[in-house]
């Protein structure tokens, strides 16, 4: 069940992911509280022939995260996709 935090997290680090490209979207997000920080947990997928490594997205993603908040500690898988989007002309 997604409350109001999980959904307004799960909205910004989209934004984020977006930054890097308007194609990036994620998915499988959750965040887990503890007493010293919040792992925010999430797949995000970049799309085919994406320019940056999975390292370096990763970097971007936790430089934009640590400035929403530095309780913040960020787990991400990076997923490929595999087929190139069409454009809908």
């Amino acid at each position: 069940v997604r409350d109001q935090r999980t959904n307004a997290l799960r909205d910004q680090i989209a934004a984020l992911a977006r930054e890097l490209d308007p194609a990036c979207t994620i998915h499988d997000f959750r965040i887990t509280a503890g007493p010293i920080h919040t792992n925010l947990i999430f797949d995000v997928v970049v799309p085919y022939n994406f320019p940056l490594s999975d390292n370096q997205v990763r970097a971007a993603l936790y430089e934009g995260i640590k400035e929403l908040s530095d309780r913040y500690f960020a787990v991400i898988q990076v997923d490929h996709s595999f087929v190139e989007e069409r454009n809908k002309s």
